[in-house]
């Protein structure tokens, strides 16, 4: 499959394109069945997609949990058909795993070959793209749609914006402050990347981070970051005051195999006090590349850094992934404070927290932005509250937590 990918990655005229399915809740699946059974369950899921695709497609995994389907004959529309198929025949087919009957859910991305891509590595990670945003919008299906001529020469200009920024220390670092429920006198905020362009506006982590990782430059801003993070941290220490910093942190660098060597550097260069600092990533990447962040936070351990998993939501597979990390904080999805106040909400969350508790991390209430929330959390036995209700982020670090009440 190798060569015929390659083949059709730059081809502009070829028909067809590529199906990437990865299977949901792989954390989960190995911590409960074991590497042996999972491997088994895995191949027998190719066996599956094969014989479902007959002649129609070859088929190919091409990671622990993923496979690639290249089917060159089919429009947009027949390969959002075959998708849907084949997901809805894998949810109802009854898997062998060790000997129990399971049924798998999977996520699935589609890529049209007639966008042309180059190589087939831009083919695969576009394809990959599609797939994780499959997951995370929950329909279970998503295919990729170039951006638009305008959109193109906005990201274009953006992506240089960013990459002067990254050239000439463009970037700017505001905080909010985090607050315990019970009171207390400990200071500590949330770091947020700000990046401000020739008109005045400024432009959010959200907006910058993506593109960032496209333009393979979110390694160098998440290390801005990180050195800019540490020098307050040190001067904080140098004035006899204790400070806590949340810094969010891609999986990218995390992955990257000199990171951790580095900041053991940058941690001993500003002799940064033990518990001060807390690196935070997301659910949906901890559930992707668990192994990733378990290596990364073993071999910070022995320096105090913490980790912190945000976005955080009940649900079988993330329970597995806070068994499996050892992880300081959680910070909880949006939909917690954001959506209708049911009973069925409270007690997730209150399962979700006293499940947290007796794991020992705390959780933060995260975007909380009105007091009947805040009552809602506290009432589940929430630890911390960020958000606009309590204030909103700022270039200072300068908010009264002996004054604090909530």
């Amino acid at each position: 499959m190798n060569d015929a990918l390659g083949n059709a990655a730059g081809n502009r005229s070829a028909t067809g394109g590529v199906l990437f399915f990865d299977i949901d809740g792989i954390a989960a699946l190995r911590e409960r069945l074991g590497l042996a059974s999972l491997e088994q369950l895995l191949a027998e899921t190719g066996r599956h997609l094969t014989s479902r695709l007959a002649d129609r497609a070859p088929a190919a995994r091409i990671s622990d949990s993923g496979f690639l389907i290249l089917a060159t004959q089919l429009d947009d529309a027949a390969l959002e058909a075959l998708a849907h198929e084949l997901r809805s025949s894998m949810m109802q087919h009854a898997f062998d795993a060790g000997g129990k009957s399971m049924r798998l859910r999977a996520s699935v991305g589609i890529c049209g070959l007639r966008h042309g891509f180059g190589d087939a590595s831009s083919l695969l990670n576009t394809a990959e793209r599609a797939c994780r945003e499959a997951r995370a919008n929950g329909r279970g299906v998503k295919r990729y749609e170039p951006p638009k001529a305008a959109e193109m020469a906005e990201e274009s200009a953006m992506i240089e914006l960013v990459r002067d920024a990254a050239l000439h220390n463009g970037f700017e670092l505001i905080y909010q402050p985090i607050v315990a429920v019970q009171g207390s006198q400990d200071a500590q905020y949330q770091t947020l990347l700000r990046l401000r362009d020739a008109t005045g506006r400024v432009h959010a982590a959200g907006e910058i981070v993506p593109l960032a990782e496209r333009a393979k430059l979110i390694i160098e801003i998440d290390r801005w970051v990180l050195t800019r993070a540490l020098s307050v941290l040190q001067q904080h220490r140098d004035s006899g005051r204790s400070l806590r910093l949340f810094v969010p942190q891609s999986t990218t660098t995390l992955a990257a195999t000199d990171q951790a060597g580095w900041l053991k550097g940058e941690l001993a260069a500003h002799e940064v006090p033990r518990g001060s600092l807390v690196l935070e990533t997301r659910l949906e990447d901890a559930l992707l590349y668990p192994q990733v962040l378990l290596t990364f936070a073993r071999a910070l351990l022995d320096d105090g850094v913490q980790l912190c998993l945000g976005q955080f939501e009940n649900s079988p597979e993330a329970n597995s992934v806070l068994e499996q990390l050892p992880l300081g904080f959680i910070k909880l999805a949006h939909k917690y404070v954001s959506g209708p106040d049911t009973q069925a909400l409270r007690d997730d969350l209150r399962s979700m927290i006293d499940r947290a508790h007796l794991l020992g991390m705390q959780v933060i209430g995260h975007r909380v932005e009105d007091a009947k929330a805040a009552a809602t959390l506290w009432m589940s036995g929430i630890d911390y509250i960020q958000g606009n209700l309590v204030q909103g982020a700022a270039g200072a670090l300068d908010f009264d937590f002996k004054a604090a009440v909530l």
